[in-house]
């Protein structure tokens, strides 16, 4: 069975906070087109049939420590 090691919390040397820069430059470079998709596709425009604007969710399901 395989182990999982998981990152260690707070701010020292093994810390997410200093072991992170690869998941940082990936999102550096999909965000914006997540952002554009997202300007794309969501009509703010559209209302629902009691007169309100439809809502929208997001759930971010990250659980670190730190900085992301």
């Amino acid at each position: 069975m395989a182990q999982l090691y998981g990152m260690t919390g707070g701010e020292g040397p093994l810390s997410y906070a200093h072991n992170s820069s690869y998941q940082r430059a990936v999102m550096d470079v999909v965000k914006p087109i997540i952002e554009e998709e997202i300007t794309k596709k969501l009509d703010i425009t559209r209302v629902s049939s009691n007169g309100l604007i439809d809502s929208f969710w997001i759930a971010d399901f990250g659980c670190s420590t730190g900085l992301n």
